[in-house]
């Protein structure tokens, strides 16, 4: 008999403001109706969340590496063989 592949579940219990908790439960029903839409709208807040994440972090790598070469301006004058060296830029 084939092994069927099963989704590993994990159970949590957190603590919120009352105030945002009966929001999100409104939100969450209005979009999802009444079976499952604290689940659903947790997941959704979950993958949203790690999505963000991974952008700012993509981001500030792309930032620090721009940053590198940022506040280098090199200004070389070559003088003519008769002229002398004066100020740069």
């Amino acid at each position: 008999m084939a092994e069927m592949s099963r989704k590993a579940f994990v159970k949590k219990i957190i603590t919120v403001p009352a105030d945002l908790w009966r929001e999100f439960e409104v939100e969450a029903t209005k979009k999802f109706g009444l079976y499952g839409a604290i689940k659903k709208a947790i997941e959704e807040a979950i993958r949203l969340w790690l999505e963000a994440q991974k952008k700012e972090s993509q981001r500030e790598s792309h930032d620090s590496r721009q940053a590198g070469s940022r506040g280098r301006l090199i200004c070389i004058e070559a003088p003519a063989p008769h002229e002398e060296v004066q100020g740069c830029c």
